[in-house]
């Protein structure tokens, strides 16, 4: 995977960026801690394989998502492995109050997305070629639900891992 503008970042930039923006919702500061765990085992398997820079549209399509609840009970909302298109599916008949909560964040992201364009930094993890989520879940629904209502997609900003680089 090839990123627009890429350049060489490093675990320290990836922690710095992620610290900065888990003040973005009350999910984010409860959670941003298991996101730098992860970029931090991420760099013990295989080294500073961190790059940064812009990401296109047929690499965000194919993000691979996390089994994604929110903590609360047994709810999973999607698997493992489920890409944005099919995850969002799950948010057409929400049934609970933590799923409904869920949707919540992701619309509130959606219209700040829509205002302000993407602001903020998501991060990846690639293995084989294939992009699979770090951080930014919420967001990344966020846009694939805009970019079904037309808007025109942006290239956005990245954290990659990507040891096979």
């Amino acid at each position: 995977m090839k990123l627009i503008n890429e350049e060489r970042s490093s675990l320290e930039e990836v922690i710095q960026t992620l610290e900065k923006q888990k003040s973005g919702s009350s999910w984010a500061e409860a959670t941003n801690h298991w996101s730098v765990a992860y970029a931090q085992t991420l760099n013990g398997h295989n080294g500073d394989a961190w790059y940064k820079g812009l990401l296109s549209e047929s690499d965000f399509q194919s993000i691979q998502m996390p089994a994604h609840g929110h903590g609360q009970g047994d709810e999973i909302f999607f698997k493992l492995g489920t890409t944005a298109n099919k995850a969002k599916e799950y948010f057409k008949d929400v049934r609970s109050p933590v799923g409904q909560e869920c949707f919540n964040l992701i619309l509130s992201l959606k219209e700040k997305i829509k205002k302000e364009g993407f602001t903020s930094t998501i991060a990846l993890a690639v293995q084989n070629g294939i992009p699979g989520h770090l951080d930014g879940v919420h967001r990344i629904l966020a846009l694939s639900m805009l970019l079904d209502e037309g808007v025109e997609y942006k290239p956005i900003p990245v954290f990659t891992w990507d040891p096979g680089h």
